[in-house]
């Protein structure tokens, strides 16, 4: 493992040990760190997936826990699951973090290969996520490339909540969105409660088999 690779998985260690407790069902290493090491560069960002109860979630601790300026407006729309995915993003020296925030009910969607999560994509972040962009270029296992349009479900004050596509299929073919991939290529459980999300990925490759 090269060296900017293992200075991200020691900063995902430490980032685990102050979220896991503001989050309920636990934390998962995704991106390149987790199945890519070789790959990963100075400018690599780093990819942590949170999976959490968002009607019962403290939010206020969470964001305290990262040293992130808390969202109440955001805090309160997830709360009310108006959404079950966004994304924080922020950085720690010179590595930026973008910590995935699901709420259980994203990850039954994923594990399950269900049509798509309802993700909240911010107006202000200060570059476009993959995973926040309204179209979104997919590759099926032929090969065939095919764009898969994001028509928003809600406006917000703050943006947008759009749908993200976790397994779409047509008569072309079937394609695995960003949440299927991010769990398919090689999660790492940094942290859970009991067997949850080890239990969900298992299952999640059972159904892909």
């Amino acid at each position: 493992m090269n060296p900017e690779a293992k200075k991200r998985r020691k900063l995902a260690g430490r980032l685990t040990k102050q979220i896991k407790n503001a989050v309920t069902a636990g934390v998962m290493l995704v991106g390149s760190t987790a199945y890519a090491t070789n790959a990963v560069t100075q400018e690599s960002d780093l990819d942590l997936i949170a999976v959490t109860e968002f009607k019962i979630t403290n939010f206020e601790d969470l964001y305290k826990a990262i040293g992130h300026p808390y969202e109440p407006e955001l805090a309160e729309y997830a709360r009310q699951e108006s959404f079950d995915n966004f994304t924080i993003v922020w950085d720690e020296g010179q590595i930026e973090v973008q910590l995935h925030v699901w709420d259980i009910e994203a990850f039954v969607t994923a594990v399950n290969l269900g049509k798509y999560q309802r993700r909240f994509a911010r107006n202000n972040y200060h570059k476009q996520l993959q995973s926040a962009r309204l179209d979104d270029i997919r590759t099926n296992l032929e090969g065939k490339e095919k764009t898969l349009e994001r028509t928003p479900l809600a406006e917000l004050p703050e943006g947008k909540i759009i749908p993200l596509h976790v397994c779409y299929e047509d008569q072309s073919g079937v394609y695995l969105g960003v949440p299927a991939m991010n769990l398919l290529l090689n999660a790492k459980v940094l942290s859970q409660d009991k067997d949850y999300l080890s239990g969900g990925l298992r299952y999640f490759r059972a159904v892909l088999a």
